[in-house]
């Protein structure tokens, strides 16, 4: 059999072709893995709180709510896209410390909630958990601040586009999720590709009200020079805190300067 070399061209194409179809197959799965097993229950962390059900779009999202101090915050929590409530206790904790109220809560596909991720299920997830806290659990709206990980950081700012919190935390968010993409898998059209966008850097710059950033120099899934663009595209007072160690090592909830920013997101703002 007679193969002509030119014939090899077509492995490494096809090999190409085959792979970005994966990506471009996949990507839901790849962007929400949505990991069911609880893996510290709330239930025994001791810190004082109460199950609570939010219902969106017919579906019965699992949360927690742990009641804080009379007139303090209230920090309505957005886990990363690999995480559910039960693996929150390190920010539980930090929030009660400043005796603030928290609501955890996982969106529909994760933990015990029912239901497929998808962006604009969780978009759905974040106003429905908002209104509950609001008319169900009594939260004040002029004292809630959107906490969100990683992935959570979206639906933070998409809620506080249109919902105006007192404050909103990111931890390791990206600018976009096909910016972020587009550096781990260079060699594809990701851009082209992407159904899933979280547009963060476009709609940071539509929030007027105090952003604090935390954000690690060693992330290595989502690059510290994404928390320099958002935070230049905010458009409130603002301020990052710089941390180390990597994307996946934890929540980075201790650096230096963290707790005075906390304490001045409590009394009202950042200078």
């Amino acid at each position: 059999m007679d193969i002509s070399p030119l014939s090899w061209l077509g492995v490494p194409a096809a090999g190409y072709l085959l792979a970005a179809a994966a990506l471009f197959g996949l990507q839901e799965r790849l962007v929400f893995p949505a990991p069911r097993m609880m893996v510290d229950p709330p239930q025994g962390w001791e810190l004082p709180g109460q199950p609570t059900t939010v219902i969106s779009g017919g579906l019965a999202l699992s949360g927690w709510h742990l009641p804080g101090g009379e007139g303090r915050p209230t920090a309505l929590f957005f886990n990363g896209n690999n995480a559910n409530l039960s693996m929150a206790k390190p920010y539980a904790r930090l929030l009660r410390a400043l005796d603030w109220g928290v609501m955890l809560f996982d969106p529909r596909g994760y933990g015990l909630s029912p239901g497929v991720p998808s962006e604009e299920g969780f978009y759905q997830d974040a106003e429905a958990v908002r209104a509950h806290l609001i008319h169900a659990l009594g939260a004040d709206p002029e004292r809630l601040v959107y906490f969100g990980v990683s992935l959570g950081g979206g639906s933070a700012l998409w809620l506080a586009e249109r919902h105006p919190p007192r404050a909103v935390i990111l931890e390791g968010t990206f600018t976009s999720l096909p910016d972020v993409a587009a550096e781990r898998f260079p060699i594809f059209p990701i851009r082209w590709m992407s159904r899933i966008h979280f547009p963060n850097e476009q709609r940071i710059a539509r929030v007027d009200r105090p952003v604090l950033l935390i954000h690690s120099q060693d992330d290595e899934v989502v690059p510290y020079p994404h928390a320099g663009r958002l935070l230049a595209a905010a458009a409130g007072p603002k301020r990052l805190i710089t941390s180390r160690g990597g994307h996946n090592q934890g929540p980075h909830i201790s650096p230096p300067g963290l707790a005075e920013a906390l304490r001045e997101l409590t009394d009202g703002g950042l200078p």
